[in-house]
């Protein structure tokens, strides 16, 4: 029987190394498709080509941010089993795991790809807004 438990156990941080391999390797597909326009299957050429140097680095980041969730849940679960606390604590820990996710992957796009974030630009007061015209995009120019 702790045969069985050992087995189940590598069974499933193998699935769990896959499972991480195939979204980190597709980490930057939905990014790619939303900013740049490009076609599904050019989009996802041109995120695994921006991932590579970092694949390593989002594996690990995963990792770490599943296991943590999984162990909480996994405490939850053994103290708090069939409970609403436990339902509502799952829900909050997934619920916060996919936004990281979605958050991060948008971060590590505009990073990877070398494009200015305007969230992070300091600006003067929003009354003397100006725009250098370097900054101006050929698009933003025609488009007036």
């Amino acid at each position: 029987l702790p045969t069985a438990y050992v087995f189940i156990v590598l069974v499933f941080l193998a699935l769990h190394a896959v499972l991480l391999y195939a979204l980190g390797a597709l980490y930057l597909w939905l990014p790619c498709m939303q900013i740049t326009g490009f076609p599904v299957m050019e989009s996802l050429q041109h995120s695994y080509q921006l991932v590579q140097p970092v694949r390593w680095g989002i594996f690990a980041e995963q990792v770490t941010f599943l296991l943590l969730t999984e162990t909480v849940i996994g405490v939850c679960a053994v103290f708090l089993p069939q409970s609403l606390i436990f339902t509502i604590i799952t829900t909050a820990l997934i619920v916060f795991l996919l936004l990281y996710y979605f958050v991060r992957m948008e971060i590590v796009y505009f990073d990877r790809d070398h494009i200015q974030r305007m969230d992070l630009k300091k600006y003067g007061s929003m009354t003397s807004f100006s725009v250098d015209e370097e900054e101006v995009s050929p698009q933003a120019k025609f488009y007036g």
